[in-house]
């Protein structure tokens, strides 16, 4: 008998077992709306976002400078005039006359150049006394110029660097005098200054149109970097106290603020410069640095590379010059004359 209950008891409780047991289909149905909506959270939502991850990654990690001139081109692409102007060095006077000729500013210093693209390349301070008024005047060009559908470009040049530095060998007393003192102007030129924090906004190199500019020039052990990993590079060089930014490799000698291969080197330093403008996908460099006695827009390794230091400032002779960029064609604009370089 007791085997038996104990039988029973078994079956019973098998019975409760499978009578708690789902239907086959009813489960087969679950495991299916599950697979479905997980088919749809993998199609909808993971490979897409996986897609833009390995997008990111290539274009920002592997590929930054072309990522960034992508997205520099909305504002900089097209056949939009390009117009360059180099070295200023402390003269408001000739500056004003040069931009005015240049078609980027009326009799009252206002922007006038619509959808143009200003470029200058560094070197507006030392060797005259307009510090002051030519930043200010820069300043008020690049907002005049967003308002217009322009833009200014402004870059740093070496001087721009030193005065950073506290190396004030060229800078005159008027200069010294117009910041009311050279405490007054040291602090001005820091971190915390009004002067010292604009310029440290300002980059070391552009990149506009499949152009790229420099002040002095980027040899292909700096155009490696790429124009966006060059002005990195100088950004955080910037943000040292000057006793440690000074010796901040960038800055050095055969950095791109100071380099004068390309102006003065013999013809075979266009190979290195063909070199160059493939590293930073361009097809022609603008510079700055060095001055041309002649007055006139230096051209050379068959016009891929331009010398725009004319000498705008008196102590230079007081020469006015500018490049214009249209497509592919380059002209070289001069007071009496416009000459087609290319």
């Amino acid at each position: 008998m007791k085997q038996r209950n104990m039988k029973n008891n078994t079956k019973d409780s098998s019975s409760k077992l499978i009578d708690s047991t789902p239907d086959d289909k009813e489960l087969k149905a679950k495991e299916n709306n599950q697979l479905k909506r997980s088919d749809s959270y993998i199609k909808y939502f993971l490979i897409p976002i996986g897609c833009l991850i390995i997008y990111l990654t290539y274009a920002v990690v592997l590929n930054p400078d072309q990522y960034y001139q992508s997205l520099k081109s909305t504002t900089a692409s097209g056949q939009s005039k390009i117009i360059a102007i180099g070295d200023l060095h402390g003269d408001l006077p000739n500056t004003l006359k040069t931009f005015k000729m240049a078609g980027l500013i009326d009799d009252k210093h206002d922007w006038c150049a619509n959808d143009t693209i200003f470029v200058q390349t560094g070197d507006i301070v030392d060797r005259g006394p307009d510090t002051i008024e030519l930043y200010k005047l820069m300043m008020k060009l690049t907002a005049q110029a967003e308002s217009a559908g322009g833009k200014v470009v402004e870059l740093l040049g070496n001087h721009e660097v030193m005065n950073m530095h506290l190396d004030y060998r060229y800078v005159t007393q008027e200069d010294i005098a117009s910041f009311g003192g050279v405490e007054k102007r040291v602090e001005e030129w820091s971190n915390n200054g009004w002067l010292g924090s604009y310029l440290r906004t300002l980059g070391i190199s552009a990149w506009v149109n499949g152009t790229v500019f420099f002040h002095g020039g980027a040899n292909t052990k700096w155009a490696k970097l790429t124009v966006s990993g060059i002005n990195k590079q100088a950004k955080e060089g910037l943000e040292l106290p000057p006793q440690e930014s000074y010796r901040w490799p960038i800055f050095g000698g055969d950095g791109p603020l100071w380099y004068r291969g390309y102006a003065q080197d013999p013809p075979s330093v266009c190979e290195e410069l063909e070199t160059a403008l493939k590293h930073m996908n361009a097809t022609r460099m603008v510079v700055g640095h060095t001055p041309q006695a002649s007055g006139e827009i230096l051209k050379r390794c068959d016009g891929q590379v331009y010398v725009i230091d004319v000498g705008i400032s008196r102590v230079y002779g007081g020469h006015s010059a500018a490049i214009e960029i249209v497509g592919d064609e380059v002209t070289a604009l001069y007071a009496s004359k416009r000459v087609r370089l290319k």
